[in-house]
């Protein structure tokens, strides 16, 4: 037993090893100067730190950050929503095979995560299915949007209603946010753009009644819920005097943000404190976001600043509630 991350990202070789062969369908490739790797495409350019497809070095990140187990999950990058939808459907395939075999390494250590192809809806089930009968995945990552369609979007529906039977959560991670005004320098497109893409696609589950007609749907928010926690009361606000907002929502937003779970990863200590008094340390938990520059280092050490962190909150979001939704 101990500290448990929700939020790691990989991206299995055998996904990579597709990227360098077909560069040009996948509008990617890997490019790699003195001993250096870059993922390109054309609206992204990241460093491909060696712990995304090598699994002993994920190991001993862990060992480094004192974590015991690790959720992996895909980088968003190839979440492959635009992709032609058999080259999607594919590469979901071979990404959750990648993660399987990622994970068998390190049974004790290492869970694996799915990744849906979900611009073919009905392939997305097929591969939900296979994902809980043969992966047996505890839960799947889901981009925040699909391209121009939010999750709430009615086709999405069936397969939101197959993980609330099935008992599969959700952890929903920010797609790709791409330069508009207002989120074209400074990073902004990831700074602003990441936590505002999140408190949007909760909005959307929340007012259009998807959360009410799945009550039993768990769904993770990373870097702490985005904006959600932090003007929660503004939806609040809005609900109880705008019709719009009522007309499917019939369960207040406070009562809504309550049920979902959140990681930690706010790099704020104080922020942590809201996050937990909101959601309760059964609701909160701890994420990385590593390897890539935005993730947190000492997770633990961040967790132990929280203000008034009393030792059984501190159990909860160190690793049972993630152990909870891991079934670890």
């Amino acid at each position: 037993m101990g500290p448990v991350d929700i939020h790691s990202h990989v991206i299995p070789p055998e996904m990579l090893a597709e990227v360098r062969a077909n560069p040009i369908h996948y509008q990617m490739e890997v490019v790699e100067k003195n001993g250096k790797r870059r993922l390109i495409c054309p609206d992204h350019d990241f460093p491909l730190a060696r712990e995304f497809d090598e699994v002993d070095l994920k190991i001993a990140a862990m060992d480094r950050k004192g974590l015991q187990v690790s959720a992996l999950s895909v980088a968003p990058i190839v979440f492959g929503y635009h992709w032609e939808r058999s080259l999607g459907n594919a590469a979901a395939r071979l990404i959750n095979d990648g993660i399987a075999r990622m994970a068998a390494r390190y049974p004790d250590r290492l869970v694996g995560l799915g990744t849906l192809p979900l611009a073919d809806p009905a392939a997305a089930l097929e591969e939900l299915d296979r994902i809980h009968t043969v992966l047996k995945f505890p839960g799947i990552e889901i981009g925040t949007s699909v391209e121009d369609l939010h999750i709430a979007d009615p086709r999405f529906r069936p397969i939101w209603q197959k993980c609330e039977q099935l008992g599969i959560f959700l952890f929903a991670h920010p797609y790709w946010c791409g330069p508009k005004c207002g989120l074209d320098g400074y990073y902004l497109i990831n700074l602003i753009g990441n936590p505002l893409n999140t408190v949007t696609m909760v909005s959307h589950l929340m007012f259009s009644g998807t959360l009410d007609q799945m009550p039993n749907l768990k769904l993770v928010l990373a870097h702490g819920g985005g904006y959600l926690p932090y003007q929660l009361g503004r939806l609040q606000h809005g609900w109880s005097w705008r019709k719009e907002c009522q007309q499917h929502c019939h369960t207040a937003p406070e009562q809504l943000a309550r049920r979902l779970y959140y990681d930690a990863l706010t790099h704020s200590p104080a922020s942590n404190r809201f996050l937990i008094d909101l959601a309760t340390p059964q609701h909160v938990m701890l994420g990385t976001d590593c390897p890539f520059g935005m993730g947190e280092e000492d997770p633990v050490g961040a967790l132990n600043n929280t203000p008034g962190l009393t030792a059984e909150e501190r159990e909860w979001v160190l690793q049972r509630t993630a152990r909870g939704l891991l079934r670890r």
